[in-house]
């Protein structure tokens, strides 16, 4: 399908004041409406011819298909409508694939100019709507007009093949589904993944169900235990041995008598012998002493001691005492209490430590399980992540690509042509016009009024290719995306990405990465050939779009009299940009800036130099843009407008490819064919030309947008 040329901003209706009266006219004569025979007789004779003109043309047959086009990883299938009707596929269908359908009824014109011209007359592409809605499908709708009922088919197969081969050659083979390695199936690491999550839930469920006690705390109630448990036992022990001798003294006095006084050597002074009223002496000396010589008070611990055995000593004194058969049996009944109190308190402790041992070891069983279960999760989770790392490295190409599968095959031909009426109506507008013509009384030449636009240029007149067109950009309509910083609103491809502006970008993106062949990093020039063409947004928009195709790309500022790459991104005014980095006054690192368009960076001019056309003209503008391709798959530099300055030549031969941006004005004939010549003569190489019809933001800048020059910088 040809490209249709958009049409140029509308001009303003004059209103009938603003028309001079002296313009050169003529007046009908009087009777004018009196003389319908003319007009009868004019239609009469247009209807006639345009009777003849029917009968002599040839019959019109029409054959269709139908494609699907499938975008990979996220582009629009719309730029596939512009491809399918470029010069490239054309040229490609003319020169390898028409001759592979013949033979022909009626023989294809002869070289490929000639071919190509013809398939772009007959041919006709346009995306279809899905059932019951005006959204675009994925499907694209192809028909092709010939002369022959059979050839017309054989044409559109033709076409279909070349479109094929032209989308493998720029996006590369269609991403067949991708070999796993054992165990990298989607769906099994999936499962995996899933197990081992249930598993990790079922282990730390049962780790809650075996109570609130934390692992550490039970472990140390585990060592308190074991610890009171082992004095119990060894308290015991001492008390058993203590009994053993008291029970193994016998009926004899002595050796009771010598058994307790081996055993409670602590309950009397050492030295004072068995003499209780002696003993009693010693303890009151001994008081006296610690009063006097030490200072103690009655609530000292010694002498609280010391109080007590005074007392027993005064009580068994004041008694008589007891003798040493009852001090003997007193003693042994003492040993046996202690020995049945401690034996007591030792049967619920070794529970309750025999109780903590179990729960400590069933918490550390079920902590492990836990972090096995953890670490298993970890491993499942990893694996999968190294799987779709995988999927992605075996498919770089993919990104970004389509595949395309017919639907509908090109079948025999239907007769469309030629139209009865689509002869007719011409040839009886003809004949009034005829008519008129005779029925004025006299006939004078007709004038334009003022006001009425010219027709707009060409741009295939240039001899470049059309790289693609880029209407009335609608900065007033509300954003689809809310963006974090203040961007221009003529962003279409960032802030409103499903619009015909951000489609039509992605048209001219389709047809610049065909230009450039995929040759790697490459820089790209965009100019003017004077203010308010619109170069600056159109260089923001296509950077923009190229990012969106998973494109490393920069946007270099080259502008230093009126730089707005930074505040066309939201950005504030930059302390360092590109010319001071030209100027050797700061590294390259320090002058590039991240914007919120993923994979984009900015290289803004920075604050004005003097002199900025020597800056562009020294030899480090060539090592910084060789810095940028080893770094970026794409520079996309933005320069003034070629008439207006100098810089946009000097920079040409240093880039890999000019992209002239105009607007279809009446007027903008001489100044695109100017700024051609210029840039070819400079040695710049010309990618193509973008048409921006846009009547708005650069248009209206432009307007006021006077370069100063060197010296006043």
């Amino acid at each position: 399908m040809s490209t249709a040329t958009l049409p140029p901003p509308p001009a303003a209706t004059p209103r009938p004041a603003d028309i001079p009266t002296d313009a050169p006219t003529r007046t009908p004569a009087p009777g004018f409406l009196r003389r319908w025979p003319w007009l009868a007789l004019g239609l009469a004779v247009g209807l006639i011819l345009g009777g003849i003109y029917h009968l002599l043309q040839p019959a019109v047959y029409e054959s269709t298909a139908q494609l699907l086009v499938t975008a990979n990883a996220g582009d629009e299938v719309g730029p596939q409508v512009i491809l399918i009707g470029s010069e490239t596929v054309l040229r490609a269908a003319a020169e390898r694939h028409v001759d592979k359908e013949k033979p022909f009824e009626s023989p294809p014109p002869d070289g490929v100019e000639n071919r190509v011209g013809f398939l772009k007359a007959g041919l006709s592409a346009a995306r279809e709507r899905e059932p019951g809605s005006d959204a675009p499908s994925s499907v694209i709708g192809l028909s092709f007009r010939a002369a022959s009922p059979a050839d017309a088919p054989k044409y559109l197969r033709a076409v279909v093949a070349a479109y094929r081969e032209t989308v493998k050659e720029l996006y590369g083979e269609p991403p067949a589904p991708p070999t796993p390695a054992p165990g990298d199936k989607p769906d099994r690491l999936r499962e995996a993944e899933d197990a081992a999550r249930a598993e990790l839930r079922a282990a730390e469920a049962k780790l809650r169900e075996a109570g609130p006690e934390d692992l550490a705390r039970v472990r140390q109630r585990v060592s308190d235990g074991r610890a009171a448990r082992l004095g119990l036992e060894r308290r015991r022990d001492a008390i058993q041995a203590e009994l053993k001798q008291v029970r193994d003294a016998g009926t004899s006095p002595a050796a009771r008598a010598a058994i307790l006084q081996k055993l409670q050597p602590a309950d009397r002074p050492a030295g004072g012998g068995s003499d209780p009223g002696a003993l009693l002496g010693q303890l009151r000396a001994e008081k006296a002493r610690l009063v006097d010589r030490r200072g103690l008070g009655p609530g000292h611990p010694e002498m609280i001691a010391l109080d007590k055995q005074i007392a027993a000593l005064e009580a068994e004194l004041g008694q008589g005492g007891p003798s040493a058969e009852d001090r003997f049996d007193q003693y042994r009944k003492k040993l046996e209490a202690d020995l049945a109190r401690v034996t007591a308190d030792l049967a619920p402790l070794a529970k309750q430590v025999e109780a903590d041992e179990a729960l400590a070891g069933r918490l550390a069983l079920l902590q492990s399980e836990v972090r096995a279960a953890e670490d298993k999760l970890r491993a499942a989770e990893a694996d999968r992540q190294a799987a779709r790392a995988r999927v992605r490295a075996d498919g770089p190409r993919a990104a970004g690509g389509y595949e395309v599968r017919e639907l509908s095959r090109p079948g025999t031909g239907m007769k469309v042509g030629p139209n009865l009426a689509a002869s007719l109506l011409p040839g009886a507008a003809l004949g009034l016009l005829l008519g008129a013509g005779l029925a004025l009384f006299r006939p004078g030449p007709t004038v334009t009024p003022p006001g009425v636009p010219r027709p707009a240029l060409d741009p295939r007149r240039l001899g470049l290719p059309v790289l693609g067109h880029v209407p009335v950009l609608r900065t007033a309509d509300p954003p689809e995306v809310k963006p974090a910083a203040a961007l221009d609103p003529a962003l279409a491809v960032v802030l409103r990405p499903r619009s015909a502006d951000a489609e039509a970008v992605r048209g001219v993106r389709t047809q610049l990465l065909f230009a450039t062949r995929n040759k790697g990093s490459q820089v790209v020039q965009v100019t003017g050939p004077g203010p308010g063409d619109g170069a600056t947004t159109v260089a923001a928009n296509l950077a923009a779009a190229l990012a969106r195709a998973d494109k490393r790309v920069i946007l270099v500022d080259g502008d230093f009299r009126r730089p707005r790459v930074h505040a066309t991104f939201g950005l504030a005014d930059p302390p360092v940009g590109l010319a001071a980095v030209l100027a050797d006054k700061a590294d390259l690192a320090d002058a590039v800036y991240p914007c919120e368009v993923a994979n984009l960076s900015l290289l803004p001019a920075g604050p004005r130099p003097g002199g900025p056309a020597e800056l562009l003209t020294s030899p480090r503008l060539a090592e910084v843009l060789a810095e940028l391709k080893a770094t970026y798959d794409l520079v996309v530099l933005d320069t003034p407008p070629v008439l207006s300055v100098g810089d946009p030549a000097a920079v040409a031969p240093q880039v890999d490819g000019v992209v002239l941006v105009f607007r279809a004005t009446p007027d903008a004939g001489p100044a695109a064919a100017r700024a051609k010549d210029e840039l070819a003569g400079a040695g710049g190489k010309l990618l193509g030309v973008v048409v921006n019809a846009s009547a708005g933001r650069d248009a209206g800048d432009g307007s006021r947008y006077d370069y100063p020059s060197d010296a006043e910088g």
